[in-house]
């Protein structure tokens, strides 16, 4: 019983010391220089950003924020992430992502249609 108490306590330690790494803090982010984002400008999901010629989740979402970045500038200097989470509305598969501007006295709620890389490794 004890040398399963201590293995468990090891591996909350373990799990607790990881580093957590964000979207700036990673050098080998994929190359989105392929993305095209079509559709709309992300106001509602029939206005949505959809994102085409992601061969993976990974670009795919790389390329929500790099969408993000070129139209608000830097992450954690001119926008924040208040809030993301994937929608299913009328067969499609959304991220809505909402973001707060400095400045801005609303957040502001962005919808990108990731239903053609969704799921992919």
């Amino acid at each position: 019983m004890k040398n399963i108490l201590l293995c468990c306590l090891a591996i909350c330690i373990q799990i607790g010391c990881t580093p957590r790494i964000s979207y700036q803090q990673t050098d080998s982010l994929p190359d989105t220089s392929h993305i095209v984002y079509e559709g709309g400008l992300g106001k509602s999901y029939s206005d949505a950003i959809i994102i085409t010629k992601a061969n993976n989740s990974l670009e795919g979402i790389t390329s929500e924020y790099d969408y993000v970045a070129k139209n608000f500038g830097n992450r954690g200097t001119d926008w924040n992430i208040v809030s993301q989470a994937k929608q299913d509305e009328n067969g499609r598969i959304y991220d809505v992502l909402v973001i707060q501007v400095n400045g801005k006295p609303e957040p502001l709620a962005l919808y990108f249609d990731i239903t053609a890389f969704y799921g992919k490794l």
